[in-house]
């Protein structure tokens, strides 16, 4: 896949990549799942950011820029631990690039000074050192429920030692207790109404409101998808051509009979809200070309209006630009190998990368910023 124009690419799943095709298999093929094939050196580990779980490839692509000399390949990768589902800390995408010796343009190729580049995110390829933003600190509320436990505790003291309930507080009564002052009700026994002391609890409610989804049960030696080509297809929409006004006639004609038929009862074709029109558009785009499960070039489809989107490399400061969209029909194809279970749910994810493709002799990767949009039902 390349940038090009306002045309979009579609991607669609293709045969698996069995034994007799490792030989071929290298950093210019677009895939799903597998091992990532870097073209020169690799990171060490590539981490979820929210519960620091290595991640599995989900897509590997080849797009190199129109007039670059260098070879370009995006990597993506996401969590399947369910706690971390439909967030952005959860998806990462690296970007590496490898000039091409080949280029007519290597010759004209501009070195650029690392001293020059504006490091507009320090520590943007650092991926051990955040913190998991799903911690919730709840030390107060337990040190409340420690308090009312021990309150509750010397109400039942006291009222086991009732001969110092009305003592003066001089210390011969219960220990650390304070004068208690006591009413006599009157009345019939039926009248009168019996509360027991209230026990503590026996649950700690604040570790219950914090339980989370199990992690799922993979060796790492396993944590791969099952591999599988990628083929592309350039996208055609496929327009009506105009009515003649001979059909328009006809069409009229029946129009009129079948409001005729109907009487009174007319229908009138309401339009969906502003959320639903971009759904509907999305599953338009998608009915017309089935099977797709990404979309290279051209604009956004999403679900529903984004909230935010990012402006910025961050890396170098400078302009991003929308690249691709990860279709939910991707899902039923990452198959983790020797398990037949979803290990990934998504509504839709958007890749924005920088415009400029920012690099320098001395990089090995660059990150790009994903948004991830959960499907709302």
């Amino acid at each position: 896949m390349a940038r090009i124009s306002n045309r979009v690419l579609l991607g669609f799943e293709d045969e698996p990549i069995t034994e007799k095709y490792k030989d071929i298999i290298n950093f210019t093929t677009n895939k799903i799942g597998g091992k990532p094939d870097w073209p020169g050196d690799a990171p060490t580990a590539v981490t979820c950011k929210l519960c620091s779980l290595n991640l599995p490839l989900v897509l590997q692509i080849y797009a190199p820029l129109d007039y670059s000399p260098y070879h370009r390949t995006l990597y993506i990768f996401a969590c399947i631990n369910p706690n971390c589902w439909n967030q952005n800390g959860s998806w990462v995408c690296l970007r590496s690039q490898l000039l091409d010796s080949r280029s007519e343009a290597y010759g004209n190729v501009q070195k650029l000074d690392s001293n020059d580049i504006n490091d507009w995110c320090g520590g943007g390829d650092d991926w051990g050192d955040e913190e998991n933003g799903n911690i919730i600190n709840g030390t107060n509320d337990l040190m409340n429920a420690e308090d009312l436990a021990r309150g509750i505790s010397d109400m039942e003291i006291c009222a086991a030692d009732e001969k110092n309930a009305n003592s003066c507080g001089s210390g011969e009564g219960a220990i650390g207790l304070v004068a208690m002052a006591t009413a006599t009700i009157e009345g019939d026994e039926g009248e009168v109404v019996c509360i027991d002391s209230p026990t503590a609890p026996r649950v700690n409610l604040i570790a219950v409101l914090e339980e989370t989804a199990p992690l799922p049960q993979v060796p790492v030696s396993r944590l791969e998808f099952s591999p599988f080509f990628v083929s592309v297809i350039e996208e055609e929409l496929c327009y009506a051509p105009p009515p003649s006004p001979t059909e328009m006639d006809v069409a009229l004609l029946s129009h009129q009979r079948d409001d005729e038929n109907m009487g009174e009862e007319k229908y009138e074709k309401t339009l969906p809200a502003h959320g639903d029109k971009m759904f509907y558009q999305l599953v338009t785009r998608i009915q017309a070309n089935p099977g797709q499960i990404l979309r290279y070039g051209g604009f956004p489809l999403p679900l529903y209006q984004m909230s935010e989107r990012p402006r910025t490399c961050r890396s170098c400061g400078g302009d991003v630009t929308f690249e691709l969209q990860i279709l939910p029909t991707l899902i039923p194809k990452l198959r983790l190998q020797q398990s037949s279970d979803t290990h990934l749910e998504f509504g839709s994810v958007f890749l924005f990368s920088c415009r400029q493709s920012c690099w320098t002799p001395q990089d090995s990767y660059k990150e790009e910023e994903l948004v991830v949009q959960a499907e709302r039902i």
